[in-house]
């Protein structure tokens, strides 16, 4: 059966393993699957786990999965880690937690600053089209699309973004093409977050 296995993802392309090793690691261990703490060295527990799948492309899974956004947060938050089976073995340090959350925000900023200077659209915060997450991903396969999403719920959370939402018009693609048109509902839920936003910028000021 495992001869087989093997025959059948020698078919498969590199990236479609990879997909697949992904979906193996979070349907077999839940500790993956909530994006918990891993202990130090669980690298030889997971390929250990997995015989029937290529060595590095189980190391790429799992790199893939630890620059996730949802694994950066647990880890910046500290606690425990855990092994393959939940069980609690070590902990982050003070020191971990710094370095996590400091390289996170360099690589967003990073990310902020290639798509302001690559696309005009990001630059001069137009209304983005609804499908511009999907476009990210196609356009940039070097990020994760986790990583892409809170870049994009950044941008599109900004002062100045949600005000050309308010003041309605076209929706662009990537390439500045028109692709739509800010909707009413669109208009008012922008000046709601917008309003949200200064109460909350507000209460601030107030502590």
């Amino acid at each position: 059966m495992e001869q087989q296995q093997t025959s059948e993802q020698q078919t498969l392309s590199k990236n479609q393993q990879l997909a697949q090793i992904k979906a193996y690691l979070y349907h077999q261990f839940e500790v993956l699957k909530e994006f918990k703490p891993l202990a130090l060295g669980i690298d030889k527990d997971i390929i250990a786990a997995l015989p029937q799948f290529d060595k590095t492309l189980v190391k790429r899974a799992l790199s893939s999965h630890c620059r996730h956004p949802r694994y950066i947060n647990n880890l910046a938050q500290g606690g425990k880690r855990y092994d393959l089976q939940g069980n609690e073995q070590g902990e982050v340090t003070p020191e971990q937690q710094a370095k996590t959350e400091h390289h996170q925000v360099l690589k967003i900023q990073a990310v902020i600053e290639y798509l302001n200077r690559e696309y005009t659209v990001f630059k001069q915060l137009k209304p983005l089209s609804n499908n511009i997450l999907n476009e990210l991903t196609a356009a940039l396969p070097q990020y994760d699309t986790a990583l892409l999403r809170t870049v994009l719920r950044r941008h599109v959370f900004r002062t100045r973004y949600l005000k050309a939402v308010i003041r309605g018009g076209d929706r662009l693609n990537l390439l500045g093409e028109v692709c739509g048109k800010v909707s009413a509902g669109e208009q008012k839920a922008a000046q709601q977050q917008l309003a949200h936003l200064a109460d909350k910028k507000q209460g601030l000021n107030y502590e």
